[in-house]
């Protein structure tokens, strides 16, 4: 999967998100605009034809669902700085562990992780700048 400019990225947050999850999301389509000279948009919704960008955990986001049920996530991702990266074809999740702490960070750091690993790391490794190649 490539998203350059031209694509149509939307990035879901859940209905009444977390302070920390609006500035994952925030944080994620500043670095997507940056890198790709790509205008991304903030919703509570999918948009038919878009590459989305799912932000938070199934518990919290139920577009987070078709990637992972709550029981395997809750499984699968521990402790209050835990985070899920899940890469598809059609969208990614960006997800941290359900701790209910209020403030979810594990979603904040799993952005991060993201932008590290797939969007500053590419312009490291002579990838063409404006151009975001995803390992589905």
């Amino acid at each position: 999967m490539h998203l350059d400019k031209n694509s149509n990225i939307v990035i879901v947050l859940p209905k009444n998100p977390l302070k920390t999850e609006q500035f994952a999301a925030e944080e994620l389509l500043r670095y997507l605009n940056l890198s790709l000279g790509a205008k991304p948009k903030i919703s509570e919704k999918k948009e038919k034809d878009a590459y989305h960008f799912i932000v938070g955990s199934p518990a919290r986001n139920n577009e987070a669902l078709p990637f992972i049920d709550n029981q395997h996530f809750s499984a699968e991702v521990t402790g209050p700085e835990g985070l899920y990266i899940d890469i598809r074809e059609n969208g990614t999740l960006l997800a941290g562990s359900p701790v209910n702490d209020g403030y979810d960070r594990g979603t904040l750091y799993a952005v991060y992780e993201f932008l590290e690993r797939y969007v500053t790391a590419g312009h490291e490794q002579g990838r063409s700048p404006g151009r975001i190649h995803l390992l589905c």
